[in-house]
């Protein structure tokens, strides 16, 4: 994989220093991930999901990541260091704080008028991880999120689209994918695909 672009992002990334949310807590790529970032210094992360599960995932992955040196994220990692579980942020969205939680499902109830009737529905709604996460952004304590390791891009794009919105000054919303190729034989390793998962027809406005 060609360093130069990824080490590039990675230093912009750590010297922004963002809050940022993973909701996909279950899945091991997103605990490696996870592990990676936070001892590179890349962002500081929050993973939404039962706190003592997420630990206990993420203690014995680091285990098994040790056990074995020859696996990539090892080779990144390049540390002898304990996994430091108190660097990471655990939000459980199903045992969060009953005013925060009250707080933000009428703040739900205000941005989806109409759609979500009352604060049962809310509540309901909330224990969704990609909708809990998109209200945390909604009110600042988050910076970003990260998704669709195993969620499908309607189901990681909707929370979006419906909590946060488009910016007032967009007619649209787009996406892309940063896509790096290690074949030495390309004469582009580097390619930049948009819109594939958003827009139907994009052009070039």
């Amino acid at each position: 994989m060609k360093e130069d672009i990824i080490t590039e992002l990675k230093q912009k990334a750590s010297k922004l220093n963002k809050l940022i949310c993973l909701t996909e807590s279950e899945d091991t790529r997103i605990l490696e991930a996870e592990i990676q970032a936070t001892e590179q210094k890349i962002a500081r992360i929050c993973l939404i999901g039962n706190e003592k599960k997420v630990k206990s995932d993420l203690l014995k992955l680091n285990k098994e990541l040790k056990l074995n040196e020859k696996t990539e994220i090892k080779q990144k990692l390049k540390t002898s260091k304990e996994f430091d579980l108190k660097k990471i942020k655990i939000i459980d969205n199903e045992n969060y704080s009953k005013t925060d939680l009250h707080k933000m499902a009428l703040q739900l109830l205000e941005i989806r008028k109409g759609k979500v009737k009352n604060e049962k529905e809310a509540l309901e709604f909330l224990k969704n991880k990609m909708n809990f996460a998109c209200m945390l952004l909604k009110q600042n304590k988050i910076d970003g999120i990260v998704s669709g390791a195993n969620t499908s891009t309607s189901d990681t794009v909707r929370p979006a689209l419906q909590i946060i919105k488009a910016d007032k000054n967009s007619s649209i919303v787009s996406s892309y994918f940063l896509i790096i190729l290690p074949h030495e034989k390309l004469a582009n390793k580097e390619f930049v695909f948009a819109d594939c998962g958003l827009n139907a027809c994009p052009n070039a406005n």
